[in-house]
C-alpha cells in the first residue's frame, strides 16, 4: 500500500491520498486478501471525498471496484468515531445524545440503584469520552450543554430526586470532590482534548513526521483557554494526565459551593469531599450480596449527599419540625433508624474479623465497663500483642445541633467527640484488652481512630484472602449500612406520624 497516509486498527484500514493512488491501493488490497481467502466487505467501506474537482467521476471510479461503498459527506467524517472536521463535531455529539436518550428510556425497566451504576459508569460520560479527548469539542458548548441535560434528567429520573441548581453542580463533581461522579461533558471536554493532545503527540509525529502537534495552534488555543478558567494556574506537571488537567475546576466548583453556602451545606459539603463517604457509590448492586439498596434508601442516600429536597416539611412525632431536607429524623430521639443501624454495623464488623480468621463474640457476657454495659464485641483470640480486640459502634449525626458548628468547620469532628467518649467510657479495659471505639457518622465520615481500625481490619481480610479488593468491600458494607439506616430513620419518622 503506498498511500501517504496508511493507518490501520486490527482490521479497520484508513487511507488518504489522491484518488488515483487510494484506488490503486484498494484493488492491491481485493486481490492481496483474496488470495489468502478474505474479502473486503463493500458495504461497511465508507468513501469521503475531502477536495476534488469531479466529484461523482471519482465516485463512479470507486463504484467500480466497491459496489456498495458509501459517500460520506466532508462534513459527516469520522474516523473510528471521531469526526475528522470541526462541522462534524455537534452532529457526533447530538449523536451520542440521541443514543443516550434511548438508553435512558430502557433504564426505567432496571432496578434504580443498578440503572444508577450503568447510567454513571457506562452509558453517559463513559460513551462520550473518546469524541472529547479525539476532538476539540470544548468549542460547542450549546450541544454539550443538551447532552449534560439528558444525564441531569437522567439521573432525576432513576434516583427519583430532583436534581437542579447547586445540587447538580455538586452531583457533576467527581465523588472525591463530594459529587456523585456523574460528570458533565461540558465540564471535562476542554481538559480531555489537551491532555489527548499531549499524550498522543509523540505517535503522531511517528505516523506524520512533519507534524508536532506541541507546536499547534490548536493545542496552544486550548491551553491558554485552560489558563484564563483556571486564573493563570501553571500546566500540570504531567501533561497527559486528564486528572491533573480536570482537577483545578473541580476544585473551583467545589469551593463556590462552600462559599455560598449555609452551615449545613458546609457540614455536608466538607463530609462529602471525605473519600470515606463515597465508598457506597462504588458499590455493585447485587441484591444475594446485600450491596443493592431499595429504591427509596438509594433516593434518601442521593438527595442527602447532594442537599436536595428529601420530602415535604411535616411534623415529626416529637413534635418537632422536620424541613424538606428531612436531616431532623437523623437525631430525633424517636428514630426507629438508630438500633438497626447499630447492629447492622456490628455486624459487619463481626462478619468482616470472622472472614480475617478472627471469631469473635458480639455483647460479651462478663465483660462491662463498670456499671453493667457491655461493649458491642470481642474477638475470641488475641488481635495484637496477645490482646484480644474489644470494639463498640456508634453512629454520630453530623447535623444534630450539638455538632453542627463544628462539622461545618472540620468534617469528622463529632467522629472524633464519640471517639473520646467511648474511650472514657471503657477506659476500664484498657489494660487488659484493646479497645476500639467504631465512631461514624451520618455522612459516613470516619473519626480518627476509626481510619485506623478499619484500614488494619481491611489489610487483615487482605492477607487471609488474598483479594485486595477485601479491603473496600468491606468499607463499602459499612457506608450501605449507614445509608440504609439513614433512610429508615427519616421515612420512619413520617410512617410514625401519619
Amino acid at each position: 500500500v503506498e498511500s501517504e497516509f496508511n493507518v490501520w486498527y486490527l482490521d479497520d484500514a484508513a487511507l488518504g491520498d489522491t484518488p488515483e493512488r487510494v484506488l490503486e491501493d484498494v484493488g492491491t488490497l481485493i486481490d492481496g486478501l483474496g488470495a489468502i481467502g478474505l474479502e473486503v466487505n463493500s458495504a461497511k467501506c465508507e468513501l469521503t471525498i475531502l477536495d476534488d474537482a469531479a466529484p461523482v467521476e471519482t465516485e463512479l471510479l470507486f463504484r467500480a471496484v466497491l459496489p456498495n461503498v458509501r459517500v460520506v459527506p466532508k462534513d459527516n467524517c469520522s474516523l473510528l468515531g471521531a469526526p475528522l472536521s470541526d462541522a462534524g463535531i455537534p452532529i457526533e455529539i447530538l449523536r451520542k445524545k440521541e443514543n443516550l436518550d434511548l438508553m435512558i428510556s430502557r433504564l426505567q425497566v432496571v432496578d434504580n440503584h443498578q440503572a444508577f451504576v450503568l447510567l454513571r459508569n457506562a452509558f453517559s460520560i463513559p460513551k462520550m469520552q473518546y469524541i472529547l479527548r479525539a476532538s476539540p469539542a470544548y468549542k460547542y458548548e450549546v450541544e454539550l450543554g443538551c447532552f449534560d441535560e439528558s444525564i441531569r434528567s437522567a439521573v432525576t429520573s432513576v434516583t427519583n430526586v430532583e436534581i437542579t441548581g447547586d445540587s447538580w453542580v455538586q452531583a457533576s463533581l467527581p465523588v472525591g470532590f463530594g459529587g456523585l461522579g456523574c460528570r458533565r461533558a461540558g465540564d471535562i471536554a476542554l481538559p480531555a482534548f489537551v491532555s489527548s493532545m499531549n499524550s498522543v503527540s509523540d505517535l503522531v509525529e511517528a505516523i506524520l513526521s512533519n507534524i508536532n502537534l506541541a507546536d499547534t495552534r490548536e493545542l496552544a488555543d486550548a491551553v491558554e483557554l485552560w489558563k484564563r478558567g483556571q486564573a493563570g494556574l501553571p500546566v500540570p506537571v504531567h501533561e497527559s494526565s486528564q486528572k491533573e488537567w480536570d482537577t483545578p475546576r473541580a476544585h473551583s466548583l467545589m469551593e463556590s459551593l462552600l462559599a455560598r453556602s449555609d452551615q449545613v451545606g458546609r457540614a455536608r459539603l466538607l463530609s462529602a469531599a471525605r473519600k470515606e463517604t463515597g465508598v457506597w457509590l462504588n458499590a455493585i448492586p447485587i441484591p444475594s450480596l446485600g450491596t443493592q439498596l431499595a429504591p427509596e434508601v438509594l433516593r434518601v442516600a442521593i438527595a442527602l449527599r447532594v442537599g436536595a429536597r428529601v420530602c415535604e416539611a411535616h411534623s415529626c412525632r416529637c413534635g418537632s419540625g422536620m424541613d424538606v431536607r428531612g436531616l431532623h429524623g437523623l437525631s430525633c430521639r424517636y428514630s426507629s433508624g438508630r438500633h438497626p443501624r447499630h447492629a447492622a454495623m456490628n455486624d459487619v464488623v463481626k462478619r468482616a474479623l470472622q472472614r480475617a480468621g478472627l471469631p469473635s463474640v458480639l455483647e460479651p457476657p462478663g465483660l462491662d465497663r463498670g456499671d453493667g454495659r457491655r461493649p458491642d464485641g470481642i474477638t475470641v483470640f488475641p488481635y495484637k500483642n496477645g490482646k484480644s480486640l474489644v470494639w463498640d459502634c456508634t453512629c454520630v449525626d453530623t447535623f444534630a445541633e450539638t455538632h453542627l458548628n463544628d462539622s461545618a468547620v472540620e468534617a469528622g469532628s463529632a467522629a472524633g467527640a464519640a471517639e473520646y467518649r467511648k474511650r472514657q467510657k471503657y477506659s476500664a479495659l484498657g489494660d487488659d484488652y484493646i479497645f476500639e471505639p467504631i465512631a461514624i457518622e451520618t455522612t459516613g465520615v470516619y473519626g480518627s481512630t476509626t481510619s485506623l481500625i478499619m484500614r488494619s481490619i481491611g489489610r487483615r481480610l487482605v492477607e487471609s484472602t488474598n483479594d485486595p479488593r477485601e479491603s473496600a468491600w468491606f468499607q463499602q458494607r459499612m457506608a450501605l449500612a449507614i445509608q440504609r439506616g439513614n433512610a429508615f430513620s427519616i421515612l420512619s419518622a413520617a410512617k410514625e406520624r401519619f
